[in-house]
């Protein structure tokens, strides 16, 4: 079953801010929610951090890896904890942010007043096939990156923190799902709708309202790019929201039943009028096989146009599915 779907019931969970934990299409300190998929820790109750909200007492783990040996996954290892940190482009910890370890199943957490987090999880399973997803919305970009080999036992430990943005531009909703075609933009990001089109938001979107629906990105400007965007190279890097959002042509999206949207960004590299390029983006598919989900992927070609000023996708081509955007030369 999707994640991206909910039932009606399940959505008042996002009326508590703190509860804002289920989706992964998918946010030590002591951010130990470690149930599966409701994201509402088995340790409700205990202690919790007065200025976060976040439970200081990570709860019995008497059960933790108890699986029978035939259920256990081929090659897996017991993970007990995957402790890390997460701030801003400042070096500004981001406090209460819901953080989630995501595969197979999701594990969950939040940030403390020092951008620390520590998920429960408590069961054998493969590192590499979950990965570490940073619930930055409304305001930050969400960002996957791989969950790395435990590094002390039983425990992953993220050895640098995970650096998010925060959206400098707000443009308008996106239209009603059929709507007529129509251009939308927000910062440098212009993208054309087609007629028709359907609009797919992730539970976390759905439970914000109107104001879920807003089309929102910010050009990545550190020096560093995310791990994602280093492994795919050089080039212009934008995030955009709603995070996961997914354009086809009936809800709920399927396999097959994609639109493609055409996007357009200023051309702020070196690149010549002419040059074909390739735009790629932060996979965010769970349940691929192989895993990869925090990889980049490429979606679409596109060119510098002809006065060298901006890069389209090209005639037919685009993106289906709103994370993050990058653009490099074809190879």
């Amino acid at each position: 079953m999707r994640r991206a779907l909910l039932s009606l019931p399940l959505l008042a969970l996002f009326s508590v801010p703190a509860f804002a934990l289920f989706a992964c299409s998918s946010s030590g300190g002591g951010g130990g929610a470690d149930n599966t998929d409701t994201g509402i820790g088995s340790d409700t109750g205990k202690a919790k951090d007065t200025a976060t909200g976040v439970d200081t007492d990570p709860g019995d783990t008497n059960d933790d890896c108890t699986e029978d040996p035939a259920d256990r996954p081929a090659s897996s290892a017991c993970l007990r904890y995957v402790r890390g940190t997460a701030q801003d482009l400042a070096g500004k910890p981001l406090t209460g942010i819901v953080i989630s370890v995501c595969g197979a199943i999701c594990y969950y957490a939040h940030t403390d007043a020092k951008g620390a987090f520590e998920a429960h999880i408590g069961k054998w399973l493969n590192h590499d096939s979950y990965a570490v997803l940073v619930h930055g919305r409304p305001d930050f970009a969400s960002v996957y990156v791989k969950l790395p080999a435990p590094s002390a036992g039983d425990t992953v430990v993220l050895t640098k923190p995970v650096v998010v943005t925060k959206y400098d531009s707000i443009g308008p909703a996106f239209p009603a799902d059929g709507a007529a075609g129509s251009t939308i933009v927000a910062g440098d990001v212009s993208m054309k709708i087609p007629d028709g089109t359907a609009f797919e938001l992730d539970v976390e979107d759905v439970a914000n309202g109107d104001p879920g629906r807003l089309f929102r990105s910010v050009k990545w400007t550190a020096s560093a790019p995310p791990d994602f965007a280093s492994a795919a190279g050089a080039g212009p890097l934008y995030a955009l929201a709603p995070f996961d959002l997914k354009f086809c042509k009936v809800t709920p999206c399927a396999d097959g039943d994609v639109i493609k949207v055409a996007v357009t960004i200023p051309n702020s590299t070196s690149l010549a009028a002419g040059t074909a390029v390739e735009f790629y983006e932060l996979d965010t598919d769970l349940f691929g096989v192989p895993f990869n989900a925090a990889n980049y992927k490429v979606v679409s070609t596109g060119k510098v146009s002809a006065d060298g000023k901006t890069i389209t996708t090209d005639a037919g081509a685009g993106i289906s599915h709103l994370t993050w955007i990058g653009v490099r030369a074809k190879s």
